[in-house]
This record gives structure tokens, C-alpha cells and sequence, in this order.
């Protein structure tokens, strides 16, 4: 069963889809079985994907909370690592897909709304885990 990484932010424009891009297409090119969720309405990485030319990498988009989890979970079966693109606000598909995640990567640009925002997407995803009472991996980047 694949790995499940969500990057995830309630801030737009810090670099969610330009570092999924950047490390999906590293990792597909390392021979790793890669699939992507679009889970953003703005769907930038998926449009992205429609001109990228490199190694395999599967690119699907689920924006819809109660669905989020469930598609997750499959392409984690049929992939080694499965990213999940989150918009750049809060909301609850965020929430499902920080929720089901291995790991999340929090972007981080360097301003004081970026930091505020990376602070409280910390505490969320500290949440979901005393949630579901495991520990769930963050890391700010």
C-alpha cells in the first residue's frame, strides 16, 4: 500500500502546486509509481499535468469532502505515493485530506500571513491525529 502525503495550507500562492510538481515528476523520474489528487477548485495542477511531458504520473481531481478519503485511500492502493493538492483556503476537503494523510508538507513562504497560516494548519493537523488518535507526520517547508 502506497503513501499518502498532503500538501495542505488555508493560505493561496505559497507553492502547493509548484512543490508537488517539482517533487512528483523527481520521483516519478526515480522509477516510483506516482499519482496526484487535484483537490483544489482552481485544479492548478492539474493543468499543469495537461503539459507535462516527463515520466508517468496519474493526475485525478476530487474537490468533494465526502469523497476525498475513499479516492485517497484507492490510488493508495494502486500507487507508492499518492500527493493531495489542497486549495488555498480552509475547508473541509483540506481537512479529510490532511486527516487520511502518512504525512503533510505545509509550504511556507517567508511573510508573517504565511507563518500564521502554517501555525494554525499545524495545530488542525495535531487535531486530526488526537482525532483518530495516531500521530500524523507534519513538516514545514
Amino acid at each position: 500500500m502506497g503513501r499518502i502525503i498532503t500538501v495542505a495550507s488555508g493560505k493561496g500562492g505559497n507553492g502547493k502546486s509548484s512543490s508537488i510538481a517539482v517533487i512528483s515528476a523527481t520521483l516519478a523520474a526515480l522509477r516510483y509509481r506516482v499519482a496526484v489528487i487535484d483537490a483544489d477548485p482552481n485544479a492548478s495542477f492539474y493543468s499543469w499535468h495537461k503539459l507535462y511531458e516527463g515520466p508517468s504520473i496519474e493526475c485525478t481531481c476530487e474537490i468533494r469532502q465526502e469523497e476525498i478519503v475513499d479516492h485517497a485511500q484507492a490510488q493508495a492502493e494502486l500507487y507508492d505515493l499518492v500527493f493531495i493538492d489542497t486549495a488555498g483556503f480552509s475547508n473541509t476537503t483540506t481537512a479529510m485530506a490532511a486527516g487520511t494523510a502518512d504525512f503533510v508538507i505545509i509550504p511556507i513562504m517567508p511573510d508573517r500571513a504565511s507563518a500564521v497560516e502554517a501555525m494554525k494548519m499545524l495545530r488542525q493537523v495535531q487535531s486530526f491525529g488526537k482525532a483518530s488518535r495516531r500521530e500524523i507526520p507534519v513538516a514545514c517547508l
